[in-house]
């Protein structure tokens, strides 16, 4: 991913952009300096953090809560014609929030991360982790529910099931899951 705040041009570059809860992304962060001048006090880093689609789209303040940051240097300057490259690395929590119509994990890069429309962002997409995959298809192909939306809420991954007919008063049922060290 590309992003070019005058002078200074910035580039993330990752291994992988489909990701599965828990899983190691790791990439590099490089900062070029077009401009004829030194940019000074310069502070660049990176963020991953959840984004709702549609307060993105409006521009909301609230649009993203940042999950973690890595910050890739502090108050230096960036020589005319000058390249900074760094490598960087995110461990997902196996609870993270996963990629649905709602929204998505975004990696925020730049300078200024503070700033309206200050930085560069890349969205990954996230999968359910295979054993919340199984307990779905579990409850799918023993009780005959069919799953259908997957969102983000709270902390949790909420699934929405059809119910089958054989459960006529029923309309939806919905789990709340997530992954921790203690289990499921």
């Amino acid at each position: 991913a590309l992003f070019f705040a005058k002078p200074v041009e910035y580039r993330v570059e990752t291994a992988a952009e489909i990701l599965t809860q828990g899983e190691v992304l790791e990439g590099s962060f490089t900062a070029a300096n077009r401009g004829a001048e030194p940019v000074d006090g310069w502070s660049p880093s990176i963020r991953l953090a959840y984004g709702e689609f549609k307060k993105i789209k409006q521009n909301q303040a609230d649009a993203y809560e940042i999950q973690q940051t890595i910050a890739l240097g502090e108050s230096f300057s960036l020589a005319p014609g000058a390249d900074f490259t760094v490598p960087w690395r995110f461990a997902l929590a196996p609870d993270c929030p996963i990629t649905s119509k709602t929204g998505s994990l975004f990696l925020l890069y730049g300078g200024d991360l503070a700033g309206a429309g200050g930085f560069g962002m890349l969205d990954l997409r996230v999968n359910l982790a295979p054993v919340l995959e199984t307990f779905i298809a579990t409850v799918e192909n023993y009780f005959s529910f069919e799953a259908g939306s997957r969102k983000a809420t709270a902390g949790f991954t909420e699934v929405s099931f059809k119910p089958p007919r054989s459960y006529p008063t029923l309309e939806k049922m919905q789990i709340l899951m997530r992954l921790r060290d203690e289990g499921m």
